[in-house]
């Protein structure tokens, strides 16, 4: 695995710490705590890589399921799961890159790999809301506006 956007070897004390879920192993504090860069396994197969501060997921992370498939990059926080900036991958590979808050992304780009579509936008319960400008593959783009997670289109500018 390529961990090179979290910074490395934060302190020298190492433990693997065992949880009903699952276990940890990396970097602690004095008193043992996760501190540090570390991995956090668990029994489904799925991790997460990234910085705890003091026991608490906090700072940089990435997330991946039981199949060893990245679906989250970017900053993390206990209390909020996603929160700052990040990128979200979904299995059929549709990507949300932007801000996060609470778990859920608030603003950003979605970007359809399958056919090329960027659209950026606001988002609310992981769905663009409102206007925004739909840049589609083939070069065409059009005015949008979201409602309900569907897309309706207003009119094509190019």
């Amino acid at each position: 695995m390529n961990y090179n956007f979290i910074k490395q070897g934060a302190n020298d004390m190492k433990k693997r710490i065992d949880y009903s879920n699952g276990y940890y192993y990396g970097d602690v504090d004095n008193n043992g705590k996760e501190h540090g860069v570390g991995e956090l396994h668990f029994k489904d197969g799925s991790f997460m890589y990234g910085e705890w501060v003091h026991g608490r997921r906090q700072g940089k992370f990435e997330l991946y399921n039981k199949e060893g498939r990245m679906y989250y990059k970017g900053d993390y926080d206990a209390d909020h799961s996603y929160h700052g900036k990040g990128t979200f991958i979904f299995d059929n590979g549709v990507k949300i890159i932007g801000d996060f808050n609470n778990g859920k992304p608030v603003f950003g780009i979605m970007m359809w790999p399958s056919t090329g579509d960027i659209c950026s936008g606001d988002f609310e319960d992981w769905h663009l809301v409102g206007q925004c400008i739909l840049k589609r593959g083939n070069g065409e783009m059009w005015q949008t506006d979201w409602r309900n997670g569907e897309c309706h289109y207003i009119a094509r500018i190019k």
